[in-house]
């Protein structure tokens, strides 16, 4: 099978994707662009552990927090840095996984950046076009609350094509825990040789925030779609995939803010694609509008937070200067 018979099937499973009805909990990352008022239902907050500032989604019952505002993105891998997380001889050794170098007891500071990551690409399509847009304005609403040129640009592109990273950290250091807030083990599909486990004991601790649900969509008989948990080892680079996001602005050593793009559900749509080449990738989504999948039902409560205040915006004054570089 060549590889423009494959683009043109591939066309006809993304068209079967498209499903315009917007979720009311976890909306769709393109409606952002498409809806003046969406600033008035979120508020931005500012959290001591870890230092950051997040984007919440204004809960209308005041006797329940305020949730972590989730939007849904689709689109190809372009690559990835997924669990479960190896031994290698040499970490220079080209490998599609997260990696740990033989024999060695990796450093705390390379311990707290160990992070399960993705990129994202559109390859043309309007719909992904319309959500960098919306991450645009999501770093607009970030940049007016910081003195100017604080906040760090978000460039979007790689050469010309536009692309979305996002990852999350496997863990948090354990001075930036709640007190009383508990590990989360590992499941055996994130670290099926304990190595994760064991750096957990070197102070460090993985939260509920540090957790990323892998799923797959699947069609039921009656036609509705089903999701599945997947084990991370089954995404492929050029699978199509549907991935909610969290964005948050971090302190930085130098003194700068960067918005981070943080990944929390990972769903597997359609795998027949991924050895189609990037060429007939880029065609296959040229001429595609909107793709969304049905988001998996999780609020992800924030309880660690406090109104932000301007005079709070120094790295200095957040966090104590920790940097996250």
């Amino acid at each position: 099978m060549d590889d423009s018979f494959k683009s043109a099937n591939a066309k006809l499973a993304l068209e079967s994707l498209v499903n315009e009805e917007l979720d009311s909990e976890y909306r769709r990352l393109t409606s952002i662009s498409k809806d003046p008022d969406w600033s008035d239902s979120v508020v931005v907050r500012a959290c001591e552990h870890p230092p950051a500032w997040r984007l919440l989604k204004i809960n209308q019952d005041s006797r329940e927090p305020d949730e972590e505002a989730v939007f849904t993105i689709e689109g190809m891998l372009a690559s990835k840095k997924l669990p479960p997380v190896v031994w290698v001889e040499n970490t220079q050794q080209e490998d599609p996984g997260l990696t740990i170098q033989y024999r060695d007891t990796p450093a705390m500071s390379k311990i707290k950046f160990l992070k399960q990551s993705i990129k994202l690409v559109g390859l043309g399509a309007k719909f992904f076009d319309d959500g960098i847009e919306a991450i645009s304005i999501i770093h607009d609403k970030f940049d007016r609350l910081f003195r100017e040129g604080q906040l760090m640009e978000w460039l979007p592109y790689e050469g010309d094509e536009p692309r979305i990273n996002a990852a999350n950290r496997l863990f948090t250091p354990a001075d930036d825990v709640l007190p009383g807030e508990k590990h989360v083990p590992f499941e055996p599909a994130i670290d099926p040789a304990g190595i994760l486990g064991n750096l957990a004991k070197k102070g460090f601790v993985r939260t509920e925030d540090n957790v990323v649900e892998y799923m797959e969509q699947k069609s039921a008989a009656n036609g509705e779609h089903q999701l599945q948990k997947l084990g991370p080892q089954a995404f492929r680079v050029g699978d199509i995939v549907s991935a909610e996001l969290s964005f948050m602005v971090v302190p930085l050593s130098s003194g700068e803010c960067k918005m981070l793009a943080v990944l929390r559900t990972l769903t597997l749509l359609d795998r027949t694609f991924k050895q189609v080449s990037t060429a007939h990738q880029r065609e296959m989504l040229r001429t595609h509008n909107a793709l969304t999948t049905e988001s998996l039902k999780r609020k992800r409560k924030i309880i660690r937070t406090k109104y932000y205040h301007p005079e709070k915006e120094d790295k200095g004054q957040l966090g104590g200067g920790r940097g996250w570089e």
